[in-house]
């Protein structure tokens, strides 16, 4: 479809009534694994592109947007679930 990008996220999720204070606490330890130079170099040759330090509410608002981009996306494609 012209106009259209794809691509892939991947997000770590905790159980819906994990304190706050554990989910900012693996949110911090996983953003700053990834700024390890071992681990980015890494990362970097799987071609994976870190997105730095995303805020837990950029997380949150991203899957609502995704579930409504691909439903459009395979409705209009005319995909059918078998």
């Amino acid at each position: 479809m012209p106009g259209f990008e794809a691509y892939t996220r991947n997000m770590i999720f905790t159980p819906a009534k994990t304190p706050p204070s554990i989910v900012n606490k693996l949110n911090r330890e996983i953003n700053a694994s990834a700024k390890d130079p071992a681990t980015r170099d890494k990362l970097d040759r799987l071609g994976v592109e870190v997105v730095e330090n995303p805020t837990l509410e950029n997380s949150r608002n991203f899957l609502p947007g995704e579930i409504a981009k691909w439903t459009k996306f395979f409705k209009e494609a005319g995909v059918k679930v078998e």
